[in-house]
């Protein structure tokens, strides 16, 4: 058969009468049965666990099924007849058994996840099995005879829309097969206990960038383009990057800037550019701040190198947190130091090295502060609700031991004008006096 779209229509054609042929009645009422048999087969392994269980590929039963149905059904019926349907509906149901085996393995080796995964899941497994029940209908070859035709002349090439199909099909499969090939080797480099997280970093993501451009230099050859055109490409780049891209660029240098140096590392809390949050991703044009409150900042890594950051984890990942307590002046100080070392000392998640400490701050005419520090093993694990507690805490052992805080007063002094003298110590059942962080 020529490629023609009148041969394409006479051979379509042929096809549909013996599809309404009703000698094939029976074979029509078969693939309706084994395909009937599939899908409930299928709903009934999708809704009961154990059958789910059982069977470790869902997605799989519906054609499989429907595939042993129909042998069955033509080794027991058709098979010493003439049977044209069943032979086009089971070469069409293997394919589609072959095919969602193959996703499912570009899943796992790829692990995609989340809607994205579902979408190039359908489109590669249509896109296949569409070309496949184009070669079982016997019209895969005039249309591609008819695609090589139509063709645009570019300079001395020419480019048929066969040739562009082609060449995306290789492209997809050069790059899919790189992203799978560094995920492996992703997975192997992070493994590696005795590289340091930065550097396990860096490495991935030179594999990842090694392998894609390795792909596109590959399979650029094999669809006919010239590679010389990248000399021409490059040119442009820089030109753009001197111009417009600098803030792009000096990002992506500074970020392996970064993981080279290892001064910022993934899980360490820093200060930077006012915000503070532990590390917990970093790519190569930015790095993520979480904070205590859940926040999640994105700072351009040009920050790291140019600004002032405070590392507090770079070299001891422990550290010290603290707060402080206004008491009044008449307040026991002894018996108010004692009662918040030993509060501080009973605290299972206070690190009994370096030891807490209760400590005078300062004495003014408000009252005296009470400095109250104690060390954390991490700071990037540090337990957010473990100051709030201890502020709390803190007020009711001071007021179990009827030691009075401090009171601001109420309304500011003028200027030139004296001090009131402070209160009495109020009783405990008098109020909160001021605690400060």
């Amino acid at each position: 058969m020529n490629g023609t779209p009148a041969d394409i229509l006479l051979h379509l054609q042929s096809l549909r009468l013996a599809a309404l042929d009703p000698a094939n009645l029976d074979q029509w009422a078969l693939i309706v049965l084994a395909l009937l048999a599939g899908f409930v087969v299928e709903r009934v392994a999708h809704r009961t666990p154990v059958a789910a269980a059982a069977v470790r590929l869902p997605d799989l039963v519906f054609p499989l099924v429907g595939l042993c149905a129909l042998v069955l059904g033509w080794r027991l019926q058709f098979h010493h007849a003439p049977a044209p349907l069943l032979h086009l509906a089971m070469p069409l149901l293997l394919a589609l058994v072959v095919i969602r085996f193959g996703v499912r393995i570009m899943r796992t080796l790829l692990e995609a996840r989340g809607h994205a995964r579902g979408d190039w899941e359908r489109t590669l497994a249509r896109v296949v099995w569409c070309v496949f029940a184009l070669h079982v209908l016997g019209v895969l070859d005039p249309v591609m005879e008819l695609l090589d035709d139509v063709a645009l002349p570019i300079g001395d090439h020419r480019v048929s829309v066969l040739h562009i199909l082609q060449g995306s099909l290789v492209v997809v499969a050069a790059i899919v097969l790189s992203l799978w090939g560094g995920r492996i080797l992703e997975r192997r480099v992070m493994q590696v206990a005795g590289l340091d997280v930065s550097l396990r970093v860096i490495l991935t993501k030179l594999i990842h960038g090694g392998l894609l451009t390795l792909a596109v230099l590959f399979t650029l050859p094999l669809v006919g383009i010239d590679t010389t055109f990248l000399s021409v490409i490059g040119g442009a780049l820089g030109v753009g990057l001197g111009f417009g891209l600098q803030k792009i660029a000096s990002n992506y240098v500074s970020g392996f800037i970064i993981l080279l140096e290892r001064s910022v590392r993934l899980d360490d809390v820093v200060t930077v550019d006012g915000r503070k949050g532990r590390v917990s991703h970093m790519e190569a044009r930015y790095t993520v701040l979480k904070g205590a409150d859940g926040l999640e900042t994105i700072i351009p890594n040009e920050t790291f190198v140019t600004a002032i950051v405070i590392n507090h984890t770079l070299n001891d990942r422990s550290g010290a947190v603290s707060f402080s307590l206004w008491l009044h002046h008449d307040a026991d100080l002894r018996l108010a130091l004692a009662a918040l070392q030993a509060m501080l000392l009973a605290h299972d998640d206070i690190a009994n090295e370096p030891a807490p400490t209760v400590q005078v701050a300062q004495v003014s005419d408000v009252g005296i502060e009470i400095s109250l520090t104690w060390w954390v093993p991490d700071l990037a694990h540090n337990d957010a609700n473990l100051r709030p507690a201890l502020m709390a805490e803190a007020v009711h052992v001071l007021q179990a031991h009827h030691l009075a805080l401090a009171r601001r007063y109420a309304e500011p002094v003028p200027a030139g004008a004296a001090r009131p003298v402070p209160a009495a110590p109020p009783t405990p059942a008098e109020g909160a006096g001021h605690v400060s962080g």
